[in-house]
């Protein structure tokens, strides 16, 4: 794994030329710019992303936080087919793999990804989230994959779907499904029978994140390997 180096952004003579090329239309530049969006996942966050923070003073839309455990973790998320992430408040872990894979529905198609939380309302809020972050992704990108939002669908052109679920076997049965982000798994009374159900469709390429802060649970035994 390459060593985590802060992003120069936009801050460069050649990135603010690239930036002023990209705004005004310039279709060589945007297209080259895809096409390393597509190839790396943290380079699409930490430029074109943003996140919204409600305790900001001044301005809530920030870009999205180029820290070194995101970036480590993005880097694992690309590797590691199944990953179990402890977190603490303030880390920006959710906001992270909302963003992972809102990046993987746009540039590759007919993927089905489920969110799922406690409630249906905390789903609801991951799939505002995520549309969130792709109604403030650049013009030229966001036009490249458009998305129709429903209360707990985003649905793309290029007929990946991202779904928002509470915790449950019944939610996920009978899908075929490219990933599953499972957020506060640790507060899920019904997280294990839903991983019984949805890992076998997942098959040897589909993902599963599982987040949460601590908690007695489920999640703990497996972060402890008692499962």
């Amino acid at each position: 794994m390459a060593p985590y180096i802060k992003s120069k952004r936009w801050a460069t003579p050649e990135r603010i030329r690239l930036l002023e090329l990209l705004a005004g239309g310039d279709i060589d530049a945007q297209a080259i710019e895809i096409a390393i969006c597509k190839k790396d996942p943290w380079y699409f966050l930490v430029n074109h992303v943003n996140t919204e923070n409600s305790h900001a003073e001044i301005n809530p839309f920030q870009p999205f936080p180029d820290k070194p455990h995101l970036f480590y973790l993005t880097r694992l998320w690309e590797t590691e087919r199944r990953m179990i992430v402890p977190k603490s408040r303030q880390m920006s872990v959710t906001w992270l793999f909302c963003a992972l894979y809102l990046w993987e529905s746009m540039f590759f198609p007919s993927r089905l990804t489920v969110f799922s939380s406690k409630t249906e309302k905390d789903a609801i809020h991951l799939i505002q989230r995520t549309k969130f972050m792709h109604e403030r992704l650049p013009k030229f990108i966001r036009e490249m994959t458009p998305c129709i939002a429903l209360q707990t669908e985003l649905k793309f052109k290029n007929r990946s779907t991202i779904h928002g679920i509470p915790a449950g076997a019944d939610q996920v049965r009978g899908l075929t499904l490219s990933g599953v982000f499972v957020d506060e798994g640790a507060f899920q009374d019904q997280m294990k029978p839903m991983l019984a159900a949805a890992i076998p469709t997942l098959g040897k390429s589909g993902r599963i994140t599982l987040v949460s802060s601590a908690s007695p649970s489920f999640f703990q035994m497996l972060m402890e390997d008692q499962e």
